[in-house]
């Protein structure tokens, strides 16, 4: 009985470890501007952004608008650069546009689109 307790205890520990993580591959964030994710602009304003996994290595973000503009942009995982521990993305300015790169969801997390081409 005691072992199976233990088994039980695992298992849970297991599960909760793993929604924990998909819980903390979500966050929502306001832009002020419009800002260009691969060739798609979204609009000033809050907009989800989501990990999802395929069954590939590789790692797609969906970002949702409020007013309901989406994409979706393929990404690799790398080692964040803040330590604060904040969610974030980052922006860089081409001409008067402003185009999304980076994604850090947690001190541990961080994803770079791929450029489109």
């Amino acid at each position: 009985m005691k072992k199976l307790t233990v088994i039980c205890a695992a298992a849970f520990a297991l599960c909760s470890a793993v929604v924990a993580q998909n819980l903390n591959e979500r966050v929502t964030v306001h832009f002020s501007t419009p800002v260009i994710v691969g060739q798609t602009k979204l609009p000033a304003g809050s907009c989800d952004i989501q990990v999802v996994r395929g069954s590939s290595n590789n790692t797609i973000i969906v970002f949702r608008a409020e007013n309901g503009v989406s994409t979706a942009a393929v990404a690799a995982r790398v080692s964040p650069s803040d330590t604060d521990g904040a969610s974030s993305v980052a922006l860089s300015r081409h001409g008067n546009d402003l185009h999304l790169y980076r994604v850090t969801l947690s001190e541990q997390v961080a994803y770079e689109l791929n450029p489109v081409e």
